[in-house]
């Protein structure tokens, strides 16, 4: 290993100066300065699980994950419900409860209970103030009781005293107390604020399809294109709807969970709201094709590679002396401040994503 060369210095600095680095970086960040230098990436790689931690993400997430998280305009692990979320908004009726269980495959805010035919009657939050329109919603759903209606996820533009209304999207399973096909998930959208009646619930998969299994995660990835005011849904990487209306004059500004039936036994994880594709379709292999996805992972990753470049000329121009401990410091700030210029001009080359802001 050269003397002068970027690993030679990294190898000399303290564990807790790399690890520093590492830790304030942002994930994109910390991905693309392992191509610059192979002792980072080396500490990167042994570090993974303590890195991830240091976000407050679970360890032996994959990177691709983090990063998606991290960018994502609303991410919520259900880890702390009572600290984010409400009861209600309906409270005239004896409402769903919650509880909270953590395993091998996650954490997941179940809901139980509640009033039979009522709905807004379990949790709801503010997710923005002034409103966002993600290109994605995403989200890990459960159904341990088939025989009956629940699970629901509602996307709303407003609040009431008993509900959320204009709502923008209904995501829920039917049982068999619902008109068929029944054990399905299913979707229900307005679209226009004019439209006259309820909204028609699409049914995911068709006539046909693969029934939802009790107790098993099932990931839900729903696009959303504004511009069009069309919305397709995706069960474990699957298409399953496509080209259905929503209304898009408004945007989203809460969510609500709830059960239909009291006998319901849901449950809910990793909610989130963002411009990337969720990392379900990506290990699914999905490589797009919804109607007005305009393919910006490419746009992105060719960003990326002209950034690789230039972080190859950054991480060469750090001190290759002796590291004393004031050296070390410096190197760090240095690092960062080229990380962080880095991702000034990637934000730059990219543009602005004005679909809103981390609520």
């Amino acid at each position: 290993m050269a003397a002068g060369s970027p690993n030679a210095f990294l190898a000399r600095q303290p564990y807790f100066v790399l690890q520093r680095v590492c830790e304030c970086l942002p994930v994109v960040e910390l991905c693309r300065l392992q191509f610059a230098a192979k002792t980072l990436a080396n500490h990167v790689r042994d570090n993974q699980d303590d890195l991830l931690k240091a976000r407050r993400l679970p360890a032996g997430w994959p990177w691709h994950k983090a990063h998606i998280v991290e960018d994502a305009v609303f991410f919520d692990r259900m880890v702390l419900p009572k600290d984010s979320w409400s009861n209600g908004p309906n409270t005239k009726s004896q409402g769903n409860k919650c509880s909270l269980s953590v395993g091998e495959d996650g954490e997941w805010l179940w809901l139980t209970g509640g009033t039979d035919w009522q709905g807004f009657q379990g949790l709801f939050r503010q997710v923005s103030e002034s409103g966002v329109r993600p290109r994605w919603l995403s989200f890990q759903v459960r159904v341990e009781t088939l025989a009956v209606s629940g699970g629901f996820l509602a996307v709303s533009s407003g609040q009431h005293t008993w509900g959320l209304q204009p709502l923008l999207l209904l995501f829920g399973f039917r049982g068999d107390d619902g008109p068929g096909p029944t054990r399905r998930f299913k979707v229900q959208t307005s679209s226009s604020p004019e439209a006259q009646g309820p909204a028609a619930w699409h049914s995911c998969g068709g006539e046909g399809a693969a029934e939802v299994e009790s107790g098993r995660p099932h990931s839900v990835a729903i696009h959303l294109d504004w511009a069009r005011g069309k919305l397709a849904v995706f069960i474990d990487g699957q298409e399953q709807l496509r080209e259905v209306p929503f209304q898009n004059n408004a945007p989203i500004r809460f969510l609500g969970l709830y059960n239909w039936r009291s006998e319901s036994r849901t449950a809910f994880s990793e909610l989130l709201l963002g411009r990337a594709r969720p990392f379900s379709l990506a290990a699914a292999g999905w490589v797009g094709g919804a109607e007005g996805d305009d393919g910006d992972d490419d746009e992105v990753a060719g960003v990326w590679r002209r950034g690789l470049r230039c972080a190859r000329r950054l991480v060469p121009a750090l001190p290759t002396s002796d590291a004393s401990p004031g050296s070390s410091a410096a190197a760090a700030i240095l690092v960062v401040v080229a990380a962080l210029a880095f991702q000034f001009w990637f934000a730059y080359n990219l543009g602005a994503n004005s679909e809103g802001k981390i609520a």
